[in-house]
């Protein structure tokens, strides 16, 4: 168990009970704190990791178009993080990892398996994959919630958040879709570490 968990976005608040969960790692959602945004998210960890001198915390964010995870959290840091923070990053984003479980999301979005990608890491923009995909579902709510309406200048539809999550905690099989994300593979790795220490 943590004694705090962090994540950068909303989308990340349904992804960890899933991801600690897998781990065996108990975390309540209502004690996920949410920062709102990537900018927010760093500012807060050199924070963070002085506080895990006195508390196990868990973050997580998307790496974004940073070429390298640890290069990015070294820059932040100045050095390697306390064996008490356990930060992880997404290549390139947590859709990534949603993408990862092309088993789930295809019947999820009502598409054929062969249109998930299977190395969603090399993506450059998950989130408009996605969108694209539910473009193509048989399943009316998926193309109107996750894509955008036409002529709009959003670039998701109004119930991407509420979908996506919905499939992170109910579908999801984080070490199935760490077979396609070396990231998430870590990730997963780390914990299990962190839960048997």
């Amino acid at each position: 168990m943590f004694d705090a968990v962090f994540v950068e976005g909303d989308l990340e608040v349904a992804v960890v009970p899933a991801l600690l969960g897998a781990c065996g790692i108990g975390v309540d959602p209502h004690t996920i704190i949410n920062k709102r945004g990537i900018q927010n998210f760093w500012k807060d960890v050199p924070r963070l990791n002085k506080a895990a001198q006195h508390k196990r915390i868990f973050a997580l964010a998307d790496l974004e178009q940073e070429p390298c995870p640890s290069d990015a959290i070294a820059s932040r840091l100045g050095g390697a993080p306390h064996p008490q923070f356990i930060l992880r990053l997404s290549v390139r984003m947590t859709e990534s990892w949603l993408l990862a479980d092309a088993a789930a999301m295809a019947p999820y979005l009502g598409i054929a398996r062969k249109l998930v990608p299977t190395d969603p890491e090399a993506l450059p923009n998950p989130k408009q994959t996605l969108v694209n995909l539910a473009r193509r579902s048989r399943l009316r709510h998926i193309r109107d919630g996750i894509a955008p309406e036409p002529g709009t200048s959003r670039p998701v539809g109004v119930d991407y958040l509420p979908l996506l999550s919905d499939f992170a905690r109910t579908r999801w099989d984080p070490d199935r879709a760490s077979a396609s994300s070396p990231s998430l593979a870590r990730a997963l790795g780390r914990l299990r570490q962190y839960a048997g220490a």
